[in-house]
C-alpha cells in the first residue's frame, strides 16, 4: 500500500475549493492572471484541442513556462518541426478524450505503453537518448500534461513536497498518481477521515 501525506487543508472540502477558486481566479493589480499556471491546461485553447492534439505547437511551448521550466531553442525546434514524426505518431496513439479514472486508460499509461514511451522518448532514458535539447523528466512531464490534462497529471517537486511522498521515481523517473486507490500498487491517502 502507497501512502501519501494530505495536508490537512485539503481535507477541509469548502477550503479546498476556496484555495483552487483563487488559483485560477486571482488577479495581478495589472488585470492578468496573479499565478501563470492557471493558464497552463487552456492557453491557445488546449494542448488537447482537436487541431493540435497529435502534434506540438508553440502554444505547448509557452504553456509550460508558466511552470517553470522550458526546452532550449534546438529542443523547441525539435518539438515543433518533428521531423522523423515520431512525435506526431505516439501522440495519435494515445486518444485526446482519454481520462486517468478510465480503467480502459491504463494500457495507455504503462510501462510499454504509448504514453510511457513518448515520456521515455522526451526525457531521454537510456533507450531513447534522442531527447529534445532542455528536456528532461520534469519537461516530458508537463509537456505530456499538456497534451493530455485528463490522463496525466503533473507531477514535480512541488507536488511531491506537498504530499511529503518520499518514494523514489519509477525506473523511468516519472510517477503517474491515479485516483481512488488506482495505481499499479494501490494508493491511500493519509490524513484525518473526511
Amino acid at each position: 500500500m502507497i501512502e501519501l501525506k494530505i495536508p490537512e487543508i485539503y481535507w477541509d472540502d469548502e477550503k479546498a475549493v476556496s484555495l483552487l477558486g483563487e488559483y485560477f481566479t486571482r488577479r495581478r493589480s495589472c488585470g492578468d492572471l496573479f499565478y501563470s499556471g492557471a493558464c497552463f491546461e487552456r492557453l491557445g485553447g488546449g494542448g488537447d484541442a482537436e487541431y493540435v492534439a497529435y502534434c506540438f505547437d508553440s502554444n505547448d511551448l509557452v504553456a509550460i513556462t508558466t511552470l517553470s521550466v522550458s526546452l532550449e531553442p534546438h529542443g523547441a525546434i525539435n518539438l515543433l518541426t518533428d521531423p522523423d514524426e515520431h512525435w506526431a505518431s505516439l501522440l495519435s496513439l494515445i486518444p485526446r478524450d482519454a481520462r486517468l479514472e478510465d480503467p480502459r486508460s491504463d494500457a495507455l499509461i504503462v510501462e510499454g505503453g504509448p504514453a510511457w514511451i513518448l515520456w521515455e522518448r522526451l526525457a531521454g532514458t537510456k533507450q531513447y537518448p534522442g531527447k529534445p535539447d532542455g528536456s528532461g523528466p520534469v519537461v516530458a512531464g508537463k509537456l505530456l500534461a499538456r497534451k493530455r490534462p485528463h490522463l496525466i497529471p503533473i507531477y514535480d517537486i512541488r507536488v511531491k513536497q506537498l504530499f511529503n511522498d518520499r518514494r523514489q521515481t519509477t525506473p523511468s523517473g516519472q510517477r503517474w498518481l491515479r485516483p481512488c486507490g488506482r495505481t499499479t500498487a494501490p494508493l491511500r491517502p493519509v490524513g484525518p477521515s473526511p
